[in-house]
């Protein structure tokens, strides 16, 4: 599964994110402010300091969502195909349980309240606005599961405990291997907590120390 991850070392906080993110999700012929706190709602990304370091915070479409589970009228749902957390704007009655719940930040109220807003990770273009904006690399879209082939013994525990059936043991020319299938991975992480040989972890680019940062930052809201 693809999706948008961050390289905490690599963001200088210079929000041009921000700015594609604003503008992907502003309607043409829409005047796009200058001052990008007065339209935040408009974009579904934003930066914050973590300790001193700048970080983006944005919706993570978590598998067992929080926002899902807290709305009442079932406008935030879990879509198992694209492995993404959307919005019924038919549905939403603007209760900000969703809002309240989410560990991360990345639901926000739209700019005259009335809606929710949150990262749909552009899927009608190739790459999200948000990650071909960024100058340094910081924000890329890439598959979350990644492993290696030096470490894999072909035990197939991994194939076990994947609940999604995305991962297979593959003949190679180096023994039996693990592969796994990107449309079904849902990012998750059981094939890496799992793995007795670390062949297997999970692409987050995060560290304790810097999460411990940012969950203080989203206690602060």
């Amino acid at each position: 599964m693809k999706t948008i991850l961050v390289d905490f070392e690599k963001c200088v906080g210079c929000r041009l994110c921000e700015r594609a993110c604003l503008k992907k999700h502003t309607p043409e012929g829409s005047e796009i402010p200058h001052e990008i706190d007065k339209q935040l709602s408009k974009q579904r990304v934003h930066v914050e300091l973590a300790g001193t370091r700048p970080y983006p915070l944005r919706c993570r479409h978590c598998d067992d969502a929080p926002c899902v589970t807290a709305c009442m009228t079932g406008a935030m749902h879990f879509d198992p195909e694209t492995g993404m957390v959307n919005v019924d704007y038919d549905k939403c009655i603007a209760c900000w349980m969703c809002v309240m719940n989410c560990p991360y930040g990345g639901v926000l109220p739209n700019e005259d309240y009335t809606k929710v807003l949150k990262c749909d990770r552009c899927l009608d273009v190739p790459i999200p606005a948000c990650v071909d904006a960024c100058p340094k690399d910081a924000l890329v879209y890439e598959e979350v599961e990644m492993r290696d082939d030096n470490l894999c013994v072909g035990c197939g525990l991994c194939v076990e405990v994947c609940p999604f059936g995305a991962i297979t043991m593959v003949q190679t020319e180096r023994g039996l291997k693990a592969r796994t299938n990107s449309e079904l991975c849902r990012g998750c992480s059981l094939c890496s907590t799992s793995c007795p040989y670390g062949a297997i972890f999970m692409n987050y680019h995060t560290t304790d120390k810097l999460s411990d940062q940012i969950r203080e930052i989203i206690r602060s809201y």
